[in-house]
């Protein structure tokens, strides 16, 4: 069934038993092997059955741990970087179905339920002020009315679909690249030439940056480099090591990362893309156009 020896799995069964219990505790990390997999979701629960019954959760150092390619890519629930969540995995609210904080709060935090979650409006309150202080009062139900509302999916793929409808205009790229790295490959740079206007944040020239000049559709003919009227802007991006943020890694620690050295030329971090003012002079902001 597992294609290795009996002696090997039973070497592996002796093994993590040994290493579990008062004084020693095992943990299983695993990568996008078991994530990817057509069975992951029972691979991982089957490891999160055994490592409660050999005692291995809730103890440092064990439990089930999910390795990433990226720091904070374990945290990308946490942080969010999910269209469809707030921080802590709190649903984002939906237009027409918690237009208030009573009707949220009723369907993520109810007190009829069980564990932590009862506690889902104690979390949002604190969350609601934390981002707008004084602003956040009880008069105005803690400035819940400050959040956006979604309408539907946006996800990775409603997206491009969007955009093959002409239904999206723009696009900004941060910390992927959906020409090489997203399902159907060449959906994604269809839907990329329907675009008004792209933007590319990242450390090189990723294909996401180049596939109206040297992708897989220039080279066939199914696309011709003048005929795609995107605007493509290329902006440097800092790398982890020259900027200074929170991240979450394997073991769901939060952490904070010192800046080690200072970015090159103008390569900018996520934060200071996001929130200071862009260059207002011609010649500060020729390189946008580059």
């Amino acid at each position: 069934m597992c294609g290795i020896e009996v002696k090997d799995f039973e070497y592996l069964a002796r093994t993590i038993t040994e290493n579990s219990g008062r004084d020693r505790t095992t943990c299983f990390a695993y990568a996008v092997g078991w994530t990817q997999h057509s069975l992951g979701t029972q691979f991982i629960r089957a490891a999160a059955i055994l490592q409660l019954l050999l005692g291995n959760v809730g103890r440092p150092g064990s439990g089930i741990m999910a390795l990433r390619g990226h720091a904070s890519i374990q945290g990308s629930t946490d942080i969010p970087t999910l269209f469809n969540l707030l921080p802590g995995y709190l649903p984002m609210p939906s237009a027409g179905r918690h237009d208030s904080l009573e009707e949220y709060l009723a369907v993520v935090g109810s007190k009829q339920q069980k564990g932590f979650w009862a506690n889902a409006d104690a979390y949002t309150i604190s969350l609601l002020k934390a981002w707008w202080g004084d602003a956040a009062t009880e008069a105005n139900d803690w400035a819940y009315d400050y959040l956006p509302r979604l309408t539907g999916a946006h996800g990775t793929y409603e997206t491009v679909m969007g955009m093959l409808d002409d239904q999206v205009e723009g696009y900004f790229l941060l910390g992927q690249n959906p020409a090489v790295g997203s399902a159907h490959g060449r959906m994604q740079r269809l839907g990329m030439s329907h675009l008004k206007w792209l933007v590319v944040r990242d450390l090189n020239l990723i294909e996401s940056a180049t596939w109206w000049k040297d992708g897989p559709e220039i080279e066939s003919g199914e696309l011709r480099t003048e005929d795609i009227e995107t605007e493509i802007f290329f902006l440097p991006a800092a790398t982890h090591v020259e900027k200074a943020g929170s991240f979450t890694q394997t073991q769901r620690l939060l952490q904070w990362r010192h800046q080690a050295v200072s970015p090159p030329g103008e390569c900018q971090s996520e934060l200071q893309f996001f929130f200071e003012p862009g260059p207002t002079d011609k010649g500060e902001a020729g390189w946008l156009a580059g």
